[in-house]
């Protein structure tokens, strides 16, 4: 899966930030599956529009609805690091 396009959604003074992403496919129900591992996950699978969080400790957390082509991330603190690690763990997404 490939990021298309980010866009910064809100910045605070605390250094959160919260960005928006669109990739280049829907979400598939296998890309939840395989950010799991990444930290901890909340899936609701049965929603009518399937919703998913990951929350990875102390950097950020991932959240979006499967079929979308786009996710928020959530920074607890914006670094050009933390961003590398979302773009890495999207990426690797082979599906």
């Amino acid at each position: 899966m490939e990021i298309l396009t980010s866009k910064h959604l809100k910045k605070c003074l605390d250094g959160t930030a919260v960005k928006e992403y669109r990739v280049d496919q829907a979400i598939p129900p296998g890309f939840v599956d395989h950010v799991a591992p990444a930290g901890v996950l909340l899936h609701l699978p049965n929603l009518p529009r399937p919703f998913f969080r990951v929350t990875v400790r102390r950097r950020f957390v991932l959240k979006g609805i499967v079929g979308n082509l786009t996710f928020q991330v959530h920074y607890l603190d914006y670094s050009s690091e933390n961003e590398q690690a979302v773009g890495e763990l999207v990426a690797s997404w082979a599906g």
